[in-house]
């Protein structure tokens, strides 16, 4: 008495006999409870399905179990929230044991995303699955956070919705480093159409003058893109120096020197002409010989008078207004011919 006994249960209509003896022996009561053991439900339905982000297409249904749903390249992640037909039911959500009724988050990646919502019955066997393929939508960020020169300054200061710049360098600027930073690390970056890496420095040739450097962002949806441009501007050359002048007769004197600008030489009364040969520091630079224009490191006949002559060399630089004047002033001697060519 007051201590419980075991009694295994079958499924459907169960009679327990609780029989009591009184102590004379032959005097019972007996008492008996009828348990019904009821069969474990075998729902493993949804009664709804739900998502923060898109909407499932088909609209939800108990007995669709394929959906898709599409969603913006910001959303990161979206919560699914299934709620179960039969309470008794068990559901996961890729995975992960979910309360019916609870939002479940899901990471999603750029593209295509499987989200498996498995629902399990109250007998433990049957299940039924639901899917859900989620489109998570391409980057179309093509815009760049930084733009920068290792020569020049931008104008006007670099902003990211501002796609037009200009900038000027001297003209020993042969090149110039230009590196870009896209806003959004899956798009990529071409300058003047060579792929480029975001944030390193690309090398661009500059010619004299203008020179237009195109910087094309290109965005992960593969169809964006945004266009930056910078005029760089190379100054002309300047330099108006020789860097070799020599005479066909006598010796300049003092020794030739780039920054050194009059000379003197002598030849003797038999040389009538002489040949000088200027050579320009800078090739784009031009020359004269008395006026008269030369080629770099070409001789130029200049005919001699008896005693002081002056021979002026003028280098005009690329940017046409820079000269630099040389002079050379040759004595020829006078002669010391005291012959008679005939007497009658």
């Amino acid at each position: 008495s007051g201590s419980s006994a075991s009694v295994p249960l079958s499924v459907g209509s169960n009679t327990i006999t609780v029989v009591v003896t009184a102590q004379d022996g032959t005097t019972t009561q007996t008492y008996t409870v009828t348990v019904t053991r009821t069969v474990a439900s075998t729902n493993a339905n949804l009664s709804s399905l739900t998502l923060d982000q898109g909407t499932l297409t088909p609209v939800f249904a108990s007995g669709t179990f394929s959906y898709t749903a599409s969603a913006p390249n910001s959303v990161t992640s979206v919560n699914v929230m299934p709620t179960v037909e039969d309470s008794t039911a068990t559901v996961t959500v890729n995975g992960t044991a979910t309360a019916s009724g609870s939002p479940t988050p899901v990471a999603l990646n750029v593209g295509g995303n499987f989200i498996a919502v498995i629902v399990t019955a109250q007998d433990g066997t049957t299940t039924q699955i639901y899917t859900i393929t989620v489109t998570r939508a391409a980057s179309s960020n093509a815009d760049l956070s930084g733009l920068t020169l290792d020569h020049g300054t931008l104008t006007p200061a670099f902003a990211t919705g501002t796609f037009t710049y200009t900038a000027s360098v001297p003209n020993s600027a042969t090149s110039m480093n230009v590196t870009p930073t896209v806003a959004d690390s899956t798009a990529t970056v071409t300058v003047n159409g060579t792929v480029a890496a975001s944030g390193s420095p690309s090398s661009v040739s500059l010619n004299v003058g203008s020179n237009t450097i195109a910087v094309v962002v290109t965005a992960q949806d593969g169809t964006t893109t945004q266009i930056y441009t910078i005029t760089v501007t190379r100054a002309q050359s300047s330099n108006a120096n020789l860097s070799n002048l020599t005479l066909s007769q006598g010796t300049l004197t003092p020794a030739f020197a780039t920054g050194t600008f009059t000379y003197t030489a002598s030849v003797p009364n038999s040389a009538t002409t002489v040949n000088v040969t200027p050579t320009l520091a800078d090739t784009t630079a031009a020359v004269t010989v008395n006026g008269a224009a030369v080629t770099s490191g070409s001789p130029t006949s200049v005919a001699l008078n008896v005693g002081s002559n002056t021979i002026t060399v003028v280098v005009i630089a690329q940017d046409g207004t820079t000269t630099q004047t040389y002079t050379v002033a040759v004595t020829r001697a006078k002669s010391s011919n005291a012959d008679l060519s005939n007497l009658i």
